[in-house]
């Protein structure tokens, strides 16, 4: 069996933050027992809640017991650049399975496609990251700076699996997510931002006649909103 198919089988389907763990654990010591395997110095921690406040983003009462985030070093000769392989093992829910023609959790090979849940996002990237990491040491091929290949939780949900690996000083020069868009390339993310912005009206009567709002008379928030949020 391959590397894809066997992380499909890992039950790690996005949660609320009150849901217990899944199998995030088993997964992590079967992707940490390949890393030793492969000579890589591990790092694997549930996160302290503490570690994602702060963040809007984070849904309150979110904690990590049994949701183990790893972070596998291979260490450079030198003088180079850190790369960090980055991929998140949670997948989004299988519901309604009666639309699945197989189990969502069983890969399976149809007509030369692989079929399960997160075969494409992203289970597929991070056996990618973790193959061609395993490859490089199989073949002796020591990059000169070193070689990260970090796998987190709570994508799909809030993000807090990659902030609580930077907190933890999940660190790199460069980073590439093999979590596909569209099947292409693409050489930037937009990121997440949860801004707050204030935009104030000025109330007035409806049955009186009003000056332009540049000119001291009511005004609607609302419209000045658009200028905020594009239409």
């Amino acid at each position: 069996v391959g590397l894809s198919p066997r992380l499909v089988v890992f039950d790690t389907a996005a949660r609320a933050a009150d849901d217990p763990p899944r199998q995030e654990a088993d997964r992590r010591a079967y992707v940490g027992d390949r890393r030793s395997s492969a000579g890589a110095a591990g790092d694997s921690w549930e996160a302290d809640p503490a570690d994602v406040a702060g963040s809007r983003q984070m849904p309150p009462g979110l904690r990590f017991d049994g949701r183990p985030q790893l972070a596998a070093r291979f260490a450079g000769t030198g003088g180079g650049k850190s790369l960090l392989l980055n991929g998140h093992i949670d997948v989004v829910p299988s519901e309604p399975r009666d639309r699945w023609t197989s189990d969502p959790n069983t890969a399976e090979v149809r007509d030369g496609n692989l079929y399960g849940r997160g075969t494409c996002d992203m289970k597929g990237g991070v056996a990618c990251m973790v193959f061609a990491a395993e490859v490089l040491a199989r073949l002796g091929v020591r990059l000169r700076g070193d070689l990260i290949v970090n796998t987190i939780t709570d994508e799909e949900s809030s993000g807090a699996g990659g902030l609580a690996a930077v907190r933890h000083g999940v660190r790199a020069d460069a980073g590439i997510v093999p979590e596909p868009t569209a099947f292409e390339v693409w050489v930037a993310c937009r990121g997440s931002l949860t801004p707050t912005f204030t935009v104030t009206g000025r109330p007035g009567h409806a049955e009186m006649a009003q000056p332009h709002s540049r000119d001291g008379g009511a005004g609607t928030a609302i419209e000045k909103m658009g200028a905020v949020v594009p239409r």
